[in-house]
């Protein structure tokens, strides 16, 4: 067995650069030897330090506490030190177990979004359901995006829940300073950006809700809003706005917008 490696070799065993190495020997917390030719030589003491450091640093400790660690160690030192890895670990594996659910819902919801009927309308009922919300509204898609990464921020430490809890509310027919009669068919003005969340200040109202969901770009809610309202009068009923435009599938998952899905709803009553 070798008694020294050189900074290549322990830079190739440990996976880090002589960069890294000449930092942690300036710390004082590696102390290489120097060969003939002057070039630095690692012994099995460095290699034991080492290790030490690539745990503590997966646990995110800094190098000054690690240093001060190595340095100034003893069996109480090293107790303390454990415990504070077993809770560290603890609390890593808290935040990898809402990762994992998150992802699971986020796959179970891509995989019902693929599954769900097309351009058929449906009267479901909703209960109340508690949103965050940011009233603003927008024109673009670039807009939208910019409103959802906002309230993405809002849920679980930034990531989102499954997609079919953020959307936009809508109404049809407005302009800019208000309802128009003249605003042409088939044009929508968005309100406001929802994230829906157990803890939200706002609340969507429980009650009949005319639904339908189509695939494709966004151009295409206003239309079939417009539709859901005609539908709605056939049935004897008076679609309430705004409408909900909830995102099941969007430019998060994929880059083809003939892929995206997207569901309306709409309170109705009579």
């Amino acid at each position: 067995m070798k008694d020294h490696y050189t900074i290549g070799e322990i830079g190739k065993l440990f996976h880090i650069g002589p960069d890294s190495l000449r930092y942690y020997e300036k710390l004082g917390i590696l102390s290489p030897r120097r060969g003939d030719n002057g070039y630095r030589l690692y012994t099995a003491d460095d290699i034991w330090r080492l290790n030490i450091i690539r745990d503590l640093r997966e646990l995110d400790m800094s190098m000054e506490a690690i240093g001060d660690y190595i340095k100034n160690r003893s069996l109480s030192s090293t107790v303390r030190l454990l415990e504070d890895e077993i809770a560290l670990v603890q609390e890593r594996l808290k935040t990898l177990a809402l990762l994992q659910d998150n992802l699971r819902q986020r796959l179970e919801i891509l995989l019902q979004a693929g599954e769900l009927p097309a351009e058929r309308m449906a009267e479901t009922y909703q209960n109340e359901r508690h949103y965050w919300l940011i009233p603003e509204g927008y024109r673009s898609d670039d807009e939208m995006n910019l409103l959802m990464q906002r309230l993405v921020r809002r849920g679980a430490d930034g990531r989102l829940i499954g997609n079919n809890c953020i959307g936009s509310f809508f109404e049809l027919n407005r302009g800019q300073s208000g309802p128009s009669p003249a605003s042409p068919a088939g044009t929508a003005w968005y309100t406001g950006a929802f994230l829906m969340a157990e803890d939200g200040p706002h609340i969507i109202p429980a009650g009949r809700y005319l639904s339908l969901v189509y695939r494709g770009g966004y151009h295409q809610s206003p239309l079939w809003a417009e539709k859901m309202a005609v539908q709605a009068r056939k049935q004897g009923l008076t679609a309430v706005p705004p409408f909900l435009e909830i995102l099941w599938a969007d430019i998060h998952e994929t880059a083809d917008r003939e892929e995206f899905v997207t569901e309306l709803q709409v309170l109705v009553q009579g």
